[in-house]
């Protein structure tokens, strides 16, 4: 007792001493692994950083183009102004010379009328001088002729009158049109200039600020390459220094293992007959209760183990949708038990179907009456019908309903039990794995 004692100390401390060596290699190799990442991660942002400024850029020179593209417009717009400014002064130029045409209509117009006139008079002159026309007649020709005259000329001034007035309104009309346009387009061409020279200089700082942010990262990269040369250079160091160590420490390891390993197997063994006489101790005690009973009881028997060959593991598996769960397989069959985990749902389980598969053996159905109803923390046992008979009835009332399988004299017995629980619709709700697991020892 007392070597094995000082192997096993012996044992915990290389063991600890290689974990000490093992935890400082992991905490460099994670520094080291940090530092990578941090690295990947900051060039991944100088990346990011750089496509952003190429899209910037891409932009910038986008707008550019647009504001080329509106200046160019805007020219086009103040020549095609100019040459209808242009067109306006040559239409008014063409109304100004036929102005002076009928300027000179007019001064022909009166030149007429004067000849007209002094026509008159030599007529009226002439017709004095007949001795046929009385005096009074020759008057009244000649007032006559001089009325129609001055009403001919009266309506020529008005004629003219008016389309000197009308053209001069319109020109006026017009050429106002064209200042306020040509006005105007100089403004906004202004405003349109201001804005652009004012999102250049924005995009100038940007673009300075990111560069300036970019040249900084640079620095910060080569400082952190610089600290992670050396962290690898210490590391290597280290492996060199704690190499020897460690391959002392591995063979003392391997020693230890090995003493463990006897110590292991002589456990196993006791393990071993421990559930070998267990799992016999069940068998008997299930013979037992079926000949004091006195009824046909049919065992699945157990896979036989030897020793010095394989070692038993007891395994018992529950699982649960809901409330309702299976909380216990008697090990000789004479009942299994559910259990409402929930502390507040009161649960109807009529028509609910129990399901028992042991081994290879043929599967066992059974399903729960009508009104079976499952209060929040109680325990139910299906008993069979020679676990019923021996039944412990001094068990709790209040956390513990009791049922009778009267089809089956026991419930399965054998080294794997499944148990599955479905709901009227054919849900499954719970099951259940009872197993001994016999496994062959690699010692």
């Amino acid at each position: 007792k007392s070597e094995l004692s000082k192997q096993y100390n012996a044992t915990i401390d290389c063991k600890s001493d290689f974990e000490w060596s093992q935890l400082q290699i992991g905490i460099y190799q994670k520094w080291i692994d940090i530092e990578q990442q941090q690295k990947g991660k900051q060039l991944s942002e100088l990346e990011q950083e750089l496509k952003q400024v190429v899209s910037n850029l891409n932009i910038l020179h986008k707008s550019y183009a647009e504001l080329e593209r509106t200046a160019k417009n805007q020219y086009v717009e103040r020549d095609n102004l100019f040459t209808q400014y242009l067109t306006l002064t040559h239409n008014w130029c063409n109304q100004k010379a036929k102005r002076k045409k009928y300027d000179q209509s007019m001064e022909l117009l009166k030149n007429n009328i004067a000849f007209y006139k002094n026509l008159s008079a030599y007529i009226a002159r002439y017709t004095e001088s007949l001795p046929t026309q009385s005096n009074d007649e020759v008057q009244y020709w000649a007032g006559e002729y001089d009325k129609s005259i001055k009403k001919i000329h009266h309506d020529f001034e008005l004629f003219y009158a008016n389309i000197y007035r009308d053209l001069t309104s319109y020109y006026e009309m017009q050429m106002e049109e064209v200042r306020k346009e040509v006005e105007q387009t100089k403004h906004e061409q202004r405003l349109e200039t201001e804005e652009f020279v004012l999102s250049q200089q924005a995009l100038e700082k940007e673009y300075e600020k990111v560069q300036y942010s970019l040249t900084h990262e640079k620095e910060v990269l080569h400082k952190l390459e610089s600290v992670y040369s050396k962290l690898e250079a210490e590391l290597k160091s280290l492996e060199i220094q704690h190499e020897d160590k460690l391959e002392l420490q591995s063979k003392e390891i391997h020693h230890y293992q090995e003493s463990i390993m006897t110590i292991a197997f002589d456990i196993n063994e006791m393990q071993s007959s421990k559930i070998n006489l267990e799992t016999e101790i069940i068998i008997y005690r299930y013979i037992l209760n079926a000949f004091e009973n006195e009824e046909q009881v049919t065992i699945v028997p157990h896979k036989s183990t030897v020793a010095n060959e394989t070692i038993g593991k007891f395994i018992a598996k529950g699982r649960k949708k809901h409330s309702i769960g299976i909380k216990e397989c008697a090990a000789n069959g004479k009942y299994i038990s559910l259990l409402n985990y929930s502390t507040t749902d009161v649960i109807d389980i009529s028509k609910w179907i129990l399901k028992q598969r042991t081994d290879s053996a043929s599967e066992i159905q059974y399903i729960i009456p009508d009104g079976v109803v499952l209060r929040q923390g109680i325990e139910l046992r299906i008993y069979s019908k020679l676990g019923s008979a021996n039944a412990d009835r001094s068990s709790n009332e209040n956390t513990l309903s009791r049922l009778v399988n009267n089809n089956v004299t026991s419930w399965g017995v054998g080294n794997t039990i499944e148990i599955h629980l479905f709901n009227q619709y054919g849900e499954k709700q719970a099951s259940y794995l009872e197993s001994i697991e016999a496994r062959a020892t690699n010692i």
